[in-house]
């Protein structure tokens, strides 16, 4: 009993000062379990005290969809109103969508959730996102919760809600992600570039997306040529041919531009203002070096030695760091910075990696320890995010050849245009 005053006593004195109030019943799918009379008269007390809703929570994240239906199907059956109701559901099980699906259809109006994939504690909340659309493309009853204005916002707001988490945009998040309206090559590129619905399940422009094309392993010179012009370049016809057969080339040695693994079209953009002369770099490599030392009585120490060529002038720099791929992104930083105006340092201050924005994969494993890595490196500058890719059986290589485009990107490139 001393419990429920004090939930009574604390919803009167918010609601004494004109305060909204929403009560968040923590763990009450598994409360329910082991006590169903407590449960519904907790509920009960916080309602009679002037709480707007009452906020069932799966705080660990374990019901099952069958289990949420039979509760709340027992507290309407208990004289509780589905606007009274909401819901909180976690995805540890991969069932946040499906539960929340099942309180909404049982008339239940409050939904929590996050902007996102895998956003909060353990898997991640609900993603609203994916809820809302989810409502807008049922065959029946379907339910437009945003204007159409609102709508095409959403994969926008979802990349800007990542930069301002430091997260990597998942490129296969339903709707809103860089791939939810990918297709590779064949027959599908083919049907989907003549009706979006031949292959994709809904007009990716509804949410501010778009059709994207694949440029990896199953692409051909269709799939360049379709990045060319979408970027909006121009491409003489007498270099037509080496670009194209450039791009070939370095997806056949297993770089990977775009696809559900990845978005690295900014580092092809990069490549290809390269090719063509449009972006130079400041600067040209001419000796590359990386070094780890260890003894028993110190920490493993990495330095890297880069020898760069501007114009006439050769100068050396050295840096060390936390492993060589750190190194190596120490000293490029240091490069860009002796060679770079105030306001292009500013830019370079910018330039931050994402959390979990470096990521090597081997792709030729049947070699052993001298496989080719493809690598990814991933940046942001505090507006947008982007990445590139490196390919070698050198990893540390790999990795430079990423951070050095990555790089030239943020500083040479990203200013160029809108995205």
């Amino acid at each position: 009993d001393e419990q429920f005053k004090l939930i009574a006593g604390y919803i009167k004195r918010l609601k004494d000062q004109g305060i909204k109030v929403i009560f968040d019943a923590e763990h009450f799918f598994t409360a329910y379990f082991s006590g169903k009379r407590y449960a519904q008269k907790l509920l009960r007390t916080a309602l009679d005290a002037g709480a707007e809703w009452v906020v069932l929570c799966d705080t660990t994240g374990e019901m099952n969809t069958d289990d949420v239906n039979e509760i709340i199907g027992e507290l309407l059956k208990a004289e509780f109103r589905p606007d009274e109701l909401g819901v909180h559901f976690h995805d540890c099980r991969g069932l946040a969508l499906s539960n929340t699906q099942a309180a909404f259809d049982l008339g239940v109006r409050h939904v929590q959730g996050v902007f996102g994939e895998k956003i909060g504690d353990n898997s991640g909340n609900l993603n609203l996102i994916t809820f809302i659309m989810n409502l807008y493309n049922k065959r029946k009853e379907k339910k437009q919760i945003l204007t159409k204005a609102a709508m095409r916002t959403l994969t926008s707001l979802y990349h800007a809600v990542c930069t301002a988490l430091g997260k990597y945009p998942d490129p296969g998040a339903p709707y809103v992600g860089t791939s939810a309206a990918l297709v590779r090559a064949g027959m599908h590129a083919k049907g989907a570039s003549s009706n979006t619905r031949s292959y994709i399940h809904f007009d990716p422009s509804i949410v501010g997306n778009s059709l994207v094309m694949g440029l990896d392993s199953m692409s051909g010179r269709a799939n360049i040529e379709y990045w060319i012009k979408r970027l909006a370049v121009k491409v003489q016809d007498d270099v037509k041919d080496t670009i194209l057969s450039y791009f070939l080339a370095e997806i056949a040695r297993g770089k990977v531009y775009r696809n559900h693994e990845a978005d690295a079209i900014a580092g092809f953009e990069t490549e290809l203002l390269l090719k063509l002369g449009i972006v130079k770099e400041p600067f040209e490599v001419s000796f590359f070096r990386t070094r780890t030392e260890k003894n028993p009585h110190q920490s493993p120490i990495s330095e890297t030695d880069l020898d760069i060529r501007r114009s006439s002038e050769e100068v050396f720099f050295r840096q060390k760091g936390e492993g060589e791929v750190n190194a190596s992104e120490k000293v490029l930083r240091e490069v860009w910075y002796r060679f770079s105006s105030k306001t292009d340092r500013k830019k370079l201050e910018a330039i931050k990696f994402i959390s979990g924005g470096y990521r090597l994969k081997v792709i030729s494993g049947s070699k052993g320890s001298d496989a080719q890595v493809r690598v990814f490196c991933s940046f942001t500058n505090g507006r947008k995010t982007w990445s590139a890719c490196g390919v070698s059986t050198h990893s540390v290589w790999a990795s430079f050849e990423a951070l050095r485009i990555g790089f030239l990107y943020g500083m040479k490139v990203a200013s160029r245009r809108k995205k």
